[in-house]
């Protein structure tokens, strides 16, 4: 287990999570709001949001993509 992980801001935008999950080398991401986590992002996730829902890294935020803890 990781000693200190990742975490991202629901703020945060889903292209800046894409570039931490590659640069971490790390399949899921914590995501938190008021410091508290509200679920992940995970790799598989962001692609079938990509593919099948035509989304748009730029313009939405990791809150809308999150798996639900």
């Amino acid at each position: 287990m990781t000693k200190f992980p990742e975490i991202v801001n629901e703020e945060l935008s889903v292209i800046e999570a894409a570039a931490i999950l590659k640069a971490f080398k790390i399949k899921q991401l914590p995501v938190v709001n008021n410091g508290n986590v509200t679920g992940i992002i995970t790799i598989k996730n962001l692609l079938n949001n990509l593919v099948l829902n035509n989304l748009n890294l730029s313009r939405n935020q990791t809150g809308k993509l999150v798996l639900k803890s």
